[in-house]
């Protein structure tokens, strides 16, 4: 059976001083199944290895061992949580005449939208 990873605890897999019992758990539990996670998560982790770099907290030789790993990782990537919030995001913005970046804000209240044009 398979997991979800969140990305601050693959970082504690991959970063030595965010590394505990708990991550090393995580490690164990991806040799026997595989993770899933967002789209979003490439992204995140990505970037929190560049920002680990950039503070000098692991090495140009390490942060390109850190992405090797991470290509080996059995992960599969949910691209459908994505579209189906996307697809949502998008009825909400066209039934309330507003625009996705609108709601993103936090303006999606029905009342801040204006008249409804179903």
């Amino acid at each position: 059976m398979g997991f979800v990873l969140d990305s601050s605890a693959a970082l504690a897999m991959l970063l030595p001083e965010d590394r505990s019992r708990e991550a090393d758990g995580i490690s164990e539990e991806l040799l026997r199944s595989t993770a899933q996670v967002p789209a979003i998560w490439p992204l995140e982790v990505r970037n929190a290895l560049l920002a680990a770099l950039r503070a000098h907290h692991i090495t140009a030789r390490e942060f390109e061992e850190r992405l090797g790993v991470l290509a080996e990782l059995p992960i599969e990537v949910d691209h459908g949580t994505d579209a189906e919030a996307l697809a949502r995001t998008l009825e909400i913005a066209r039934r309330y005449e507003m625009s996705a970046c609108a709601l993103e804000s936090g303006l999606s209240s029905p009342s801040m939208a204006g008249p409804s044009r179903s």
